[in-house]
């Protein structure tokens, strides 16, 4: 129901088939609460405070326990619309400007947030849900 209200408000966001890395302890709160991003930052904040995610298992792997069997998630994440992230970002940043047809009509420049952050704009590896 969550999912959907948040879908419904971002207004037909782009949505992706992303992986999450985590430790066993932390699984039975994640599959019963969903993420949470007050536990962010335990493997740093490259591009923001938030929940990371990745289109490629592998790099997920690498924040799970060192033992097997880990545990890694796949999610259907609403990444919306990105930008490149910073460490310092409790938030995404402001739209500088209005591009194509991914803008929203009647926002204002610099009135409205992205919906996420990336490490790289044309093919990103990582995403940062805030």
């Amino acid at each position: 129901a969550v999912y959907e209200a948040v879908r419904a408000a971002m207004g037909d966001p782009c949505e992706r088939l992303l992986w999450h890395g985590t430790s066993w302890q932390s699984l039975p709160n994640i599959l019963s609460h969903g993420f949470n991003r007050a536990y962010s930052g335990r493997h740093g904040s490259k591009f923001g405070v938030g929940t990371y995610f990745s289109p490629d298992p592998e790099y997920a792997l690498r924040f799970c326990d060192r033992s097997a069997p880990r545990a890694i998630l796949l999610a259907r994440v609403l990444v919306g619309r990105y930008a490149r992230g910073a460490p310092e970002m409790r938030e995404p940043p402001l739209v500088e400007e209005p591009v194509g047809p991914a803008a929203s009509p009647g926002v204002e420049v610099g009135r409205k947030r992205y919906d996420s952050t990336v490490d790289n704009c044309q093919q990103p590896r990582i995403f940062c849900i805030f």
